[in-house]
């Protein structure tokens, strides 16, 4: 009996012990899985180099004027029209919020012309097709929304001609001209820009005889879309 009460007591106090030791053995934690954010597709990023397409319309005038007066001694035009835009530009984001760039900018429309009687004489005005400018762009970044204001200052090259038909005279004013522009522009991603702007030119004047020819002064509005190339 003794032998049955003291093998019972054993077999209590070891089973017990090899209940733990395996719950040591076998109790194991789950590593922790950690829940990554998903990345973003997109940083988007105003600076490096950008490919420009867009499209506008040009307000611009054009004006043939006799300073000592007389008969039919003034022609003034206004030439409106359609512009399309391809361009380069270039550019820095400094601290997050400041740009600064260069850009080219070729605009392409229709030359237009008039046929006017001045000073008895017929006589075309012409207004040339082509502009092509050099500017400065500073901008302010609004990283919340991923917008940039700008403004821009640049030189353009301007060409306004008038032509007298009977002998073939002509005057012609061809110059760098400065231009001033407002902007806004709409970051998408890394590689996409839209942006839109309005810029005032300044006329082209020369004179000669007493007669002064002057134009291509006026208004441009642009809708442009840029593909950016980060340095």
């Amino acid at each position: 009996m003794k032998k049955i009460v003291a093998s019972t007591a054993l077999a209590g106090f070891l089973f017990p012990a090899v209940d733990a030791d395996t719950a040591v053995v076998t109790a194991h934690e789950e590593p922790a899985i950690v829940e990554q954010a998903p990345e973003e597709c997109c940083t988007p990023d105003f600076g490096g180099i950008q490919f420009i397409l867009g499209i506008g319309g040009s307000f611009l005038k054009a004006e043939l004027k006799d300073k000592d007066g007389g008969t039919n001694a003034k022609i003034s035009k206004n030439a409106n029209r359609f512009i399309g835009t391809v361009g380069i530009g270039g550019g820095k984001v400094f601290k997050d919020k400041i740009y600064a760039g260069l850009e080219v900018l070729f605009d392409f429309t229709k030359s237009k012309d008039w046929t006017e009687r001045f000073n008895g004489n017929d006589v075309k005005l012409k207004s040339n097709g082509l502009f092509t400018s050099l500017g400065l762009r500073l901008g302010y970044i609004v990283p919340k929304y991923n917008t940039m204001v700008y403004f821009k200052v640049a030189g353009s090259h301007s060409s306004v001609k008038a032509t007298n038909l009977a002998d073939n005279g002509e005057l012609k004013a061809a110059k760098i001209v400065p231009t001033l522009a407002l902007g806004v522009e709409k970051a998408f991603c890394k590689k996409f820009t839209a942006r839109l702007e309005g810029e005032y030119r300044f006329k082209a004047t020369k004179k000669a005889n007493g007669v002064e020819l002057k134009g291509n002064d006026g208004f441009n509005i642009r809708a442009l879309v840029s593909y950016n190339v980060r340095f």
